[in-house]
């Protein structure tokens, strides 16, 4: 099962629940919204897409679907080791 954790290349602030992340091998500064920031936050430890749903479920229970969560995490996850943020982990 695929898990995923911060790039260990890449260096974060936390503002306002916002987080700016610099990313090492293009020395690019990326600011998350609060739904990435969450997903960045949670992956300090490595995380499954199972995993960071139940956790943004915490967060966000109310104000979104299970099943459109874990397409939104999919995507931001996906997007977020494309630009070097997070890295897979296979176990």
């Amino acid at each position: 099962m695929a898990r995923y954790r911060r790039h260990k290349l890449t260096a974060g602030r936390i503002l306002e629940n916002r987080a700016t992340i610099i990313t090492a091998p293009d020395n690019k500064m990326h600011d998350l919204n609060e739904p990435g920031s969450a997903i960045w936050q949670h992956c300090e430890n490595p995380r499954s897409i199972e995993e960071l749903v139940a956790c943004l479920l915490e967060i966000y229970s109310g104000e979104v679907e299970a099943e459109q969560l874990k397409l939104d995490v999919s995507a931001a996850v996906k997007d977020f080791v494309l630009r070097g943020i997070l890295e897979e982990i296979n176990d």
